[in-house]
């Protein structure tokens, strides 16, 4: 039996990587930091109701165990078909690192497929993506006053069967979770079943932050604490 394949685009070189791994989930995880991945993509879990358990065991893991942005997606038609893009955005994204990446990916596809773009999301992300200058590309956009994520439903009515769906997610444990979003990649398998849609999970650790904390670290400083942890490891020696 062969192993299960991963196939990523490393941003950097542009440069097609096949890797092999027995473990699909843990081979796109690896391979993707062995690349340096800014993005992954994924396909939508194809058993009916394996979105039960938040997207699915694989997804989950690569989701979990990955902080690059990563774009789950399910595409029944052509994108062609599409003029219309919801999405979905929580509270609190304008704060996560990818946000962005995911905004510039996204407004760049409606100006590939010259369709609009629908943001719903509250007052104070509106107007952080008010400010990317990635959507004042030659596209239509709006945004959409949303806080009912209680009832995340209620964006149906605005939604058509030609209507390319995204809901922007978060991982567990960043400013921008929601316990709601664990619920809603079912809901959006149920209940928009006709459409193509696309589950973001944004770049949620800054890459950036280790070596800045280490940069604060003075070189005397540090020769003066191992000095002093040999000179308490002697005194204990003499006990």
């Amino acid at each position: 039996r062969r192993p299960p394949r991963a196939t990523l685009v490393p941003d950097t070189t542009r440069v097609l990587s096949t890797t092999i791994d027995y473990n699909a989930a843990s081979g796109v995880a690896r391979t993707s930091k062995e690349i340096m991945a800014s993005i992954i993509v994924l396909g939508w879990p194809q058993h009916k109701g394996i979105l039960d358990k938040l997207i699915g065991e694989k997804i989950e893991h690569i989701v979990r165990n990955t902080d690059k942005t990563i774009f789950i997606c399910n595409l029944n038609g052509s994108l062609l078909a599409n003029r219309k893009i919801i999405v979905a955005v929580p509270p609190l994204a304008e704060l996560e690192d990818g946000f962005l990446l995911w905004l510039i990916k996204v407004s760049l596809l409606a100006q590939e497929l010259n369709a609009s773009l629908s943001f719903y999301c509250n007052a104070k992300t509106g107007e952080a993506i008010k400010h990317v200058k990635a959507i004042n590309l030659s596209i239509l956009y709006s945004i959409e006053n949303f806080t009912d994520w209680d009832d995340f439903l209620v964006l149906a009515r605005n939604i058509g069967q030609d209507d390319l769906v995204i809901l922007v997610s978060a991982r567990n444990g960043s400013v921008s979770h929601l316990n709601l979003l664990d619920d809603l990649p079912l809901k959006l398998e149920k209940y928009f079943e006709k459409n193509n849609r696309i589950i973001i999970y944004p770049q949620q650790f800054n890459q950036k932050y280790g070596t800045e904390s280490h940069d604060e670290i003075s070189t005397e400083s540090l020769s003066k604490g191992i000095r002093t942890i040999q000179k308490l490891w002697k005194g204990l020696g003499n006990k």
